[in-house]
This record gives structure tokens, sequence and C-alpha cells, in this order.
């Protein structure tokens, strides 16, 4: 239900709120590709996101599932929406960290015994419109991880801002160490693929940009819809109460 696995296992990146004027912020449209090994056929998705200074919008569909979820982090409250099923789910961001942390500790990211390595390679090139440098991630040890990125200098935005929104959800340890890196890159990462190899298992992302644009954002995109019901999930592998609408 609401894809949350995929979303928990891939990205990168909210409550019901009152009427909010309108935001200048940064949209992000991206396409994904996710292999779990080489031996399966690939899952392609799109993802889009919507970003101001207290809000978060991150929409990701595969085939036909879609999960939306909404982070407010004045209120420190998530929302995940299934728009097939008319319903959401409410939590804390506490009882989400709770739930990431379990998930890494399966999957035995909260390793530390890793030697991580950044290198800005000399390879430049344009995609679309933003220049780009190419830097090469390897991080070794019982997880094994390695992502190339071509970075865009000129995006407007860098990749440091979308991992300190990561660490207030303890989800900056879904990209390894890679995180402790991420303040040398320039820019945003226009083009990424990461390769992680768990227990002898690959799983392979890629990630490409399709469009970054800065404006006002609809401060509807940070509600639910009239008409969805809020339900509790009992499968997250959590106690989550009723927190009481605001």
């Amino acid at each position: 239900m609401f894809g949350l696995r995929a979303f928990l296992l891939i990205s990168m990146w909210t409550p019901v709120i009152s009427a909010v004027p309108v935001q200048e912020g940064v949209y992000i449209e991206q396409e994904l590709v996710y292999q779990n090994n080489p031996q399966q056929p690939a899952m392609y998705g799109r993802q889009r996101i919507w970003m101001t200074p207290g809000f978060v919008r991150n929409e990701m569909v595969f085939d036909q599932d879609e999960s939306v979820a909404i982070f407010d982090f004045m209120a420190k409250d998530l929302i995940l929406i299934s728009s097939k099923e008319k319903q959401y789910i409410r939590m804390t961001f506490q009882d989400y960290q709770r739930i990431v942390s379990m998930r890494l500790t399966n999957a035995k990211l909260n390793e530390r015994d890793s030697r991580p390595e950044l290198q800005k390679t000399k390879k430049h090139k344009k995609i679309g419109k933003w220049n780009c440098t190419k830097y090469v991630f390897r991080q070794r040890g019982k997880i094994s991880i390695r992502v190339e990125m071509w970075i865009g200098e000129n995006t407007g935005i860098r990749f440091d801002d979308f991992i300190k929104i990561m660490d207030q959800l303890g989800m900056q340890k879904m990209l390894g160490r890679l995180s402790d890196y991420v303040s040398e890159l320039p820019g945003y990462p226009v083009e990424l693929t990461a390769e992680q190899t768990i227990a002898e298992q690959m799983q392979k992302s890629t990630i490409k940009v399709v469009s970054i644009e800065k404006g006002p954002v609809d401060p509807a995109l940070f509600k639910v819809p009239e008409g969805y019901k809020r339900i509790q999930e009992t499968d997250l592998g959590v106690d989550l109460k009723p927190q009481g609408d605001h």
C-alpha cells in the first residue's frame, strides 16, 4: 500500500494545513530507473518535487503505482497519500525516523566500517542547459556503493540542500557515506547512477533531471485533497497512534 517501501528504498525526496500564502520555491522533475538485481526487469518512473522554505512535496510514479509524501518542517509532520485509494497516513517526523532507522538497520546501512572517497574527474559535458562535471563516489566495506554524478554547476540549487532535508528525516544514510561529502559538490546532480551491493545483491538506481524551475509554488500542493480518508497503517512495523488534525 502507498508504494511506501519503494519510497523508503529509492529516494532520495505532511500534514493537513490551513491556508498558506504563496511562497517562492523550487520545482524539480526527474526520470527514475530502479533495478533490484540484474536478473530482474528494471522499474521506470518519474519523480516531481516542490520545495519551499517550510514544505516539501514528493511525488513518485512507477508504472501505475503513485505515492505522494508531503513534509511540513515547521510542524515536523509527514503525510503519505494514496491518490488511487483516496486515503492518507499522517505521522510525526519522529515516527518516520523510527521506520527509516529500522529499514537502514535491516539493510545494514548503519554500518560504518567503510572507506569512502569522492573524486572529481576531468570530464565535462553539457546536459540540457546545464554545464556539468563528473564526480565519482566509492564506498567499500560490508556495504559497497558506487555513485557517478554529473553535477550541474548552473542549476541554481545544491545537492547539499537535499541532504540537510534527508538528515532531518533520518534518511541521509540511505546514500551511505556520500552524505559526508556532498558539501564539496558545487551544484545538483543532473544525472546520477548509483550501484549498491548488500550481501552480494546489487541494486542500481538512475536519476535524470528533466526540469528545474524557480518561482511561486501553489500552497494547495501541501494539503490533503478534500474527501480523502485518514487511516492508520499497521503494516509499517511501528505503533503510530492518531495525532489529531490541525
